[in-house]
């Protein structure tokens, strides 16, 4: 009996520690806005019953910069971009300006603890989102050739 109470504590404490260690982590407050990145974001939040935005494939090389418009109407609390290139030796950075002027960023693909070729980011306010045109700017900061990337936004 010991033993089985004794391997059901590891369990628990196991899973406590792969939800901690995944959980999605506040990075950069400003301006009323909160900007987390984690990989369970999209579970926590419901992203994955969301209307997406844009979803498109583009290409970058090393110091250049891709601009990136996304409409969101009013109403909306949340904004996810979701940058995937895959490939963990290239460097992208992403920059979000809101409508009203603010700048978030820019975040790089090491900004949830993991190095792994994607950045994802939720963003929230603590009344409604900014109606109007954000803006994304994806630069290539350390980038060998051209590296292809999925660029995702979703409102909610």
């Amino acid at each position: 009996m010991k033993k089985i109470n004794r391997l059901l504590l590891i369990a628990i404490v196991g899973t406590l520690m792969i939800t901690w260690t995944a959980s999605a982590q506040i990075i950069e407050e400003k301006n009323g806005y909160i900007v987390r990145s984690g990989y369970d974001v999209e579970e926590e939040t419901g992203v994955l019953s969301m209307n997406a935005l844009a979803s498109s494939l583009y290409s970058i090389t090393q110091g250049e910069i891709n601009y990136h418009s996304n409409y969101v109407s009013s109403g909306k609390t949340l904004i996810t971009y979701d940058v995937d290139w895959g490939d963990s030796d290239n460097d992208l950075g992403l920059q979000v300006v809101t409508p009203d002027g603010t700048y978030l960023g820019y975040y790089h693909d090491s900004i949830d603890g993991s190095t792994d070729g994607r950045i994802y980011l939720e963003i929230s306010n603590s009344g409604d989102l900014s109606s109007g045109s954000w803006k994304g700017r994806v630069r290539g900061y350390s980038v060998s050739g051209t590296e292809y990337y999925d660029w995702e936004v979703i409102a909610a």
